[in-house]
């Protein structure tokens, strides 16, 4: 999924990802060695970091840098960056609220029209080789055969939301559980948490699939 995040969010996503790995500061010419980048790109994205996560960053002209101890263990950068991404704010809002139109989606997410164009433009490209989907402009829906969009949700939701989040408000997460456990001790089968979260999400998206009458023949 990271390959359809933005240029500029995925060069954060790699910073993330490099900050994560040091328990300790780091120089900040370590740093831009280990990204490839010169102190003047690294500093720019430094400085977006903190513009969207404050206070996730210890910075020091003496030690370097270092992630706040709180976040050094519990940060998940991919997650971290998905919340923040315009891209992954406009697939949730297709899903959950298709068929609207571009002025419509814009105002859901406060966006500018060209800022969404960009992002659909940069989504048919890459949505048919990957998924073999593409976005439908007016209205806005997801072209493609039902099953493969349901997958393609089905992988977004599952990378871009942490274990403890639910992201169907609309469908009990419990209620779900419990029917899923009931049958899975009917049958006398074990599952892992991993793959308990793989079929309530399945189930989930096919229900809110069903709910707006798409159908897989």
């Amino acid at each position: 999924m990271n390959i359809l995040l933005s240029e500029t969010e995925q060069n954060l996503l790699v910073l993330l990802e490099e900050l994560t790995k040091h328990q300790d500061w780091i120089q900040d010419s370590s740093l831009s060695k280990n990204l490839n980048l010169s102190v003047e790109e690294l500093q720019e994205r430094l400085t977006s970091i903190e513009q969207l996560f404050p206070n996730l960053l210890i910075r020091s002209t003496k030690e370097g840098i270092q992630l706040r101890f709180e976040d050094r263990n519990s940060l998940d950068p991919r997650i971290a960056i998905f919340e923040q991404s315009a891209t992954y704010s406009f697939l949730n809002q297709l899903f959950f609220k298709d068929n609207q139109s571009l002025d419509q989606i814009c105002q859901a997410l406060s966006a500018n029209p060209e800022q969404i164009e960009e992002i659909i433009h940069r989504l048919n490209r890459l949505l048919p080789q990957h998924y073999g989907i593409n976005i439908q402009l007016s209205p806005l829906v997801l072209e493609g055969a039902e099953e493969d969009i349901r997958a393609f949700y089905l992988d977004y939701f599952s990378q871009s939301y942490s274990f403890l989040d639910w992201p169907f408000s609309s469908i009990s997460e419990e209620c779900l559980t419990d029917l899923i456990q009931l049958f899975l001790k009917a049958q006398q089968i074990s599952l892992n948490l991993n793959s308990l979260r793989q079929i309530k999400y399945t189930l989930a998206i096919n229900l809110e699939r069903f709910k707006r009458k798409y159908f897989i023949e």
